[in-house]
């Protein structure tokens, strides 16, 4: 899949015709001092100002990856705004599934994974940690975060695969959403169907 020719398809179908407002839902579980809950604030910075990257997935919720109960839950996702992910996401995914791997494990991760590898063990814990991804020799700034994975964004209402298009507004607030499938390209669908 050409993956820098699909997300630049969703880039165009989004800011071509950005909604004023999308309802998202409160899931039954979600205190309102839940971190997540600024998702309902920020959607409007989100949709007038976002923009589309790539991510990967880190950890979800389980069942995510199936159908019932048919409720929204939360991921974990790893992004970057680097060109070098436009072009090709999977370059984040040996990283993650390097710290990943230390999640279980009684072995000591290296000390800059220190504080993700907590995180994730923690799954309760909605801080934002950034830390860089390495390929190539190459170095790649990316970011780790929680986000609500709303199934109507996805077009089976199931999580498949591990790459999402999100949207994203660092400079102007913390909250991300998954790109709704109505934007996403027909390339991008294929895989996400490929996946399942």
């Amino acid at each position: 899949m050409n993956f820098k020719l699909s997300i630049e398809r969703m880039r165009d179908n989004f800011y071509n015709s950005r909604p004023d407002n999308i309802h998202l839902h409160r899931p039954w579980w979600m205190f309102v001092d839940d971190e997540l809950s600024k998702i309902y604030k920020d959607k409007k910075v989100l949709l007038q100002q976002g923009k589309v990257y790539y991510a990967c997935l880190m950890q979800a919720n389980t069942k995510l990856f199936q159908k019932f109960p048919p409720f929204d839950y939360p991921a974990q996702i790893v992004y970057s705004t680097s060109f070098e992910v436009d072009e090709n996401p999977l370059l984040l995914k040996d990283t993650i599934e390097e710290i990943y791997s230390y999640k279980y494990s009684d072995e000591n991760p290296p000390e800059q994974w220190k504080d993700i590898v907590e995180n994730i063990r923690n799954e309760k814990d909605r801080s934002i940690l950034s830390f860089a991804c390495s390929y190539d020799n190459a170095r790649i700034d990316a970011r780790m975060q929680t986000l609500m994975i709303f199934r109507k964004h996805l077009p089976t209402g199931i999580l498949s695969g591990n790459v999402l298009p999100i949207i994203a507004c660092p400079d102007a607030c913390d909250s991300v959403i998954v790109l709704p499938s109505e934007y996403w390209s027909d390339e991008f669908k294929e895989f996400w169907f490929a996946h399942l």
